[in-house]
């Protein structure tokens, strides 16, 4: 298995974890209670994760691990909900100030890792499908 397969089923298989991840984290809203049954104003994020990021990352984890060819895309997709995230996470605990958990600091920054591997693999998708089609054009065009 060359490095780039390795490459891509490591993002799969971190795709579906984050999945996984935001479905359990969402419902139990972090560990503050059962989604629904308290009142935090938290609930719009947790909705949002349990509603978008759980079924995109599962979906992109599914689609990289079996080479689906809208998976680019959808990466980049889920990439830019990711940064986006990230920094309403950030934007709230600077507004807000100390004191706050260590880990609204530590978890983004996973994400933004994430999302920066997964445009990397999505552009480097493209770029070698751009090179195969324009190579196979050169040898088509030696054909007439």
């Amino acid at each position: 298995m060359d490095s780039s397969k390795s490459f891509s089923r490591l993002l799969g298989y971190w795709c579906i974890a984050v999945g996984i991840f935001a479905l359990i984290g969402s419902l139990y809203t972090w560990g503050e209670g059962i989604l629904f049954s308290i009142s935090s104003p938290h609930i719009p994020v947790m909705v949002t994760d349990l509603l978008l990021v759980t079924p995109t990352a599962l979906i992109l984890g599914i689609a990289i691990l079996t080479r689906k060819s809208w998976a680019k895309q959808l990466a980049q997709f889920y990439a830019g909900m990711i940064i986006y995230s990230s920094v309403i996470v950030y934007s709230t605990v600077l507004l807000i100030g100390p004191p706050y958990d260590i880990i609204l600091l530590v978890i983004p920054i996973f994400g933004i890792i994430q999302a920066f591997l997964l445009v990397i693999w999505s552009l480097n998708t493209k770029l070698s499908l751009g090179l195969e089609m324009s190579k196979s054009r050169k040898t088509d065009s030696h054909l007439t």
